[in-house]
């Protein structure tokens, strides 16, 4: 601490400016007439027996009701105190603002500041708990709050609450009716959702994903989920029969997609009638404690299941799917989005793969990709992008291109393919005509 903020030096200049300013507002005494208190009257020359002030009227003889002499201000003490005290404040205020106030306010108190956004109420309470300072019925009182917050998606969620209930976990205080209501909420009604193609046409794949979208988490990696996917359902039909499942940090940063369809069977289609129908997807998520070099340590901590649902509409196969579009003022836009384009052949066993940049393209693509190598086509996978999307795609052919060897030279061409536009949520309208991104030298593995 430097002498300027001392608390010795600063409660001296407060003190000293404060002794001046009384003592110059209090003044000197002037004269030694007897003087009325209430008015100011000088009394000099009245009778001994006079009662009252002749000039207000007051009564003189009680006490402290006359004074003897006039006070006159003193200057220079106060111009003194004038520039003493704000010096004072000046080297105490940094003495004030480093004072943790916090520290010794009440958990009620700090729950209240905490849930009306303040943060730093947030953080002592964490603190608290760390240190061992709250009785388990603060901490469930706390947890309450946060799970209130959690579960409360008009309001935006600050991951600071997340730290205080997984530090909970941690630390063996949080109940495990707490800790499934905290992760179910997590991903439930918001944290996941299932997208669904809004319209399909009869005998067209319902396109759906799921995407993680606010995860209700701490910001730490305390915890690794692994996530479970049943079989889809449309009323009384089911979907993929194949389960899958996917594990990483139980975070609010959680983000990515896992895009599918289903292409209905002629059954299906026979029972369902043209409207709005509803998917569902049952999903298990299980809370794992990390291991010290990342994934899951021990047994699942908690296994909670729940429903996302998502509606779409059957219309019939002659409503239009997906548009074409060849506007001539969007050409030189979709050519320019494709950037940095990259091959890579694995000479051992012929594979290729790749990836293309895609930035933020005027109108939806949806291409089958293919190389051209002397004079023929050789399909890669296909490429879908919605309007006004950045992002980089990968390319890849797991069979051997006859011929092809590291150095040469290839096209890329990306052919519109509509059933692959049909095969997404978000693409309605397309780049109808080939692009085409020349010269591309193939790379070796590396």
């Amino acid at each position: 601490m430097t002498f300027i903020m001392s608390p010795v030096l600063s409660g001296l200049l407060l003190l000293l400016a404060v002794a001046l300013f009384i003592w110059g507002w209090r003044g000197r005494r002037v004269g030694d007439h007897p003087i009325c208190l209430a008015c100011g009257y000088d009394l000099h020359g009245l009778q001994s027996d006079h009662a009252s002030c002749p000039e207000c009227g007051a009564d003189i003889t009680r006490t402290r009701a006359v004074q003897i002499g006039r006070r006159r201000r003193r200057r220079t003490p106060l111009i003194a105190a004038a520039l003493l005290l704000p010096l004072g404040i000046l080297t105490a205020l940094p003495l004030v603002t480093a004072f943790d106030l916090d520290a010794y306010k009440p958990v009620w108190l700090l729950r209240y500041e905490a849930q009306a956004g303040g943060m730093p109420a947030l953080e002592e309470l964490t603190r608290r708990l760390d240190v061992g300072e709250l009785s388990q019925a603060q901490v469930d009182a706390v947890v309450g709050t946060a799970l209130a917050t959690q579960a409360d998606r008009s309001r935006p969620w600050e991951p600071a609450w997340g730290e205080f209930v997984e530090r909970a976990q941690l630390a063996g205080v949080l109940t495990q009716a707490d800790l499934e209501t905290y992760v179910r909420q997590a991903l439930d009604d918001g944290g996941m959702v299932l997208e669904v193609r809004p319209q399909v046409r009869r005998g067209d794949p319902v396109a759906y994903r799921i995407k993680t979208v606010d995860v209700r988490a701490s910001a730490s990696d305390h915890f690794w989920l692994i996530t479970h996917r049943e079989p889809l359902r449309l009323g009384e039909w089911t979907g993929h029969r194949i389960r899958s499942s996917s594990g990483g940090s139980f975070t609010a940063s959680i983000s990515g997609w896992s895009g599918l369809s289903w292409s209905l069977s002629e059954e299906i289609l026979a029972d369902i009638q043209p409207g709005v129908h509803t998917l569902e997807l049952d999903m298990r998520a299980e809370l794992f404690k990390l291991g010290p070099y990342g994934g899951q340590q021990g047994s699942a901590l908690v296994d909670v299941s729940f429903t996302l649902s998502g509606q779409w509409e059957l219309v019939e196969a002659q409503t239009p799917g997906v548009t074409l579009t060849s506007e001539p003022s969007l050409r030189v836009a979709v050519e320019q989005a494709f950037a940095n384009p990259r091959l890579r052949l694995d000479s051992s066993t012929g594979n290729l793969w790749g990836r293309v940049d895609v930035n933020s393209p005027p109108t939806g693509l949806a291409f089958e990709a293919a190389i051209r190598n002397d004079g023929q086509l050789w399909p890669l996978n296909a490429v879908t992008v919605a309007a006004g999307r950045t992002t980089g795609y990968g390319l890849s052919r797991w069979e051997p291109v006859e011929g092809l060897a590291e150095g040469d030279r290839v096209d890329l061409v990306f052919t519109p393919d509509v059933d692959a536009a049909l095969r997404t949520t978000d693409i309605f309208e397309i780049w109808g005509e080939a692009v085409v991104i020349e010269d591309v030298e193939i790379e070796s593995r590396p």
